[in-house]
């Protein structure tokens, strides 16, 4: 389950690293700032602003010059009742702001 507070705003980051090395400490990085892995190189998680610049320098120092991408994508909470899911793709089972097929 996703915990979150007043503070923090729901995030995904999505990654295309072709290093296998590098691509499992983006990966690792991610699973220590909470996040969870929803697909292949793609995580979902709230952080607040100060966790988010953190992880992104520590994304940042990891890839340093190889090649590798990577995408923020934040979030507002009401855009969260958005989002559809089938599963439990979120990590979330129950909750009224995401809808489930």
């Amino acid at each position: 389950m996703v915990r979150q507070n007043r503070y923090e705003r729901p995030l995904f980051v999505i990654y295309d690293i072709t290093s296998n090395k590098i691509r499992k400490k983006v990966f690792e990085a991610c699973e220590d700032f909470g996040l969870l892995s929803v697909q292949f190189s793609a995580f979902f998680g709230f952080l607040d602003s100060t966790k988010k610049k953190e992880l992104l320098h520590r994304i940042k120092t990891i890839i340093g010059k190889e090649e590798g991408n990577f995408i923020f994508i934040p979030l507002e909470k009401n855009q969260l009742k958005k989002i559809v899911s089938k599963g439990n793709a979120l990590g979330i089972t129950q909750t009224p702001m995401i809808k489930f097929l």
